[in-house]
């Protein structure tokens, strides 16, 4: 499989605005032949997705042939698109392809929640790092609802559980950073969503995940028999050679989950951590 290359910041706002499958795809091929010494063809493209004919590529991005959602995986191997990139893809073929108006509405809300992240991501602020760092601060941002409504201090301890000076530290923490704004009582998420995996690079996630591991560990202590929680674990045999298809599956399953389950009004804020090793 090839490695998976980080767009730029410029390309990610490209593709996040992408408003069909086709432009997606020719935005995405004219970025990888920006980033590689050689270009990349049409014909290279199909092969590389393990396409039989030379031609399907370009027959697909010029929109001669449908492009189905299995193709759009092989695509998206081909192409190295992260999960986030895939799911956005895979959202525009499935809309693409809706029949009804109800079914159309849903993948839509989903596309635009998810091109709006994307478009966050690429606008993110150097100070991820800093964000990383304060205790409780992705907890906190989570439960700020709305852009429009925000919450007053009363509604993110409800959510968030926490004392009302850890809280109180962690906004003002956010506030100075600028990803948070206070007004009249209530306070309001500057973006619908932070991309921290582009502002704090690999060690800053690190931290977090070790943290939220820590979280569930203790809570798991305390309230393992709780019908309302998941602990979840499991040991089998898989091939080792697949391993990054297979973790690149899960990141998109639980992506989709976590869009669908999520409601910035909410009463809770939910805490999931997934590590999949051998």
């Amino acid at each position: 499989m090839t490695p998976n290359l980080k767009f730029d910041a410029e390309a990610l706002k490209r593709l996040s605005e992408a408003t069909t499958p086709q432009d997606f795809l020719r935005l995405a091929l004219e970025s990888r032949q920006q980033q590689g010494g050689k270009a990349l063809s049409y014909s290279a493209l199909s092969k590389k997705a393990g396409f039989s004919s030379r031609n399907f590529s370009r027959d697909v991005i010029l929109g001669k042939k449908r492009l189905t959602l299995e193709s759009a995986k092989k695509f998206a191997r081909a192409l190295a698109l992260d999960a986030n990139l895939g799911k956005l893809l895979f959202l525009l073929v499935e809309r693409e392809a809706a029949e009804e108006p109800k079914e159309f509405a849903e993948l839509e809300r989903r596309r635009a929640s998810l091109a709006k992240r994307l478009a966050g991501r690429a606008g993110a602020a150097a100070g991820g790092k800093i964000v990383y760092a304060i205790e409780h601060a992705t907890k906190v941002y989570s439960a700020l609802g709305t852009q429009e409504s925000g919450a007053n201090l009363e509604e993110i301890l409800r959510r968030t559980g926490l004392p009302a000076k850890t809280a109180e530290e962690a906004l003002g923490r956010l506030r100075k950073e600028g990803f948070v704004v206070g007004r009249d009582g209530r306070f309001f998420a500057c973006d619908a969503h932070l991309f921290f995996d582009s502002m704090g690079g690999d060690s800053a996630f690190k931290s977090l995940f070790l943290r939220s591991l820590l979280a569930i560990q203790r809570r798991g202590q305390n309230s393992f028999g709780d019908k309302k929680l998941l602990f979840f674990q499991s040991n089998f045999s898989l091939s080792e050679s697949r391993m990054e298809e297979f973790s690149e599956q899960l990141n998109q399953l639980l992506l989709e989950f976590v869009d669908t389950a999520e409601n910035p009004q909410g009463d809770k804020v939910a805490t999931l951590a997934c590590g999949f090793i051998t």
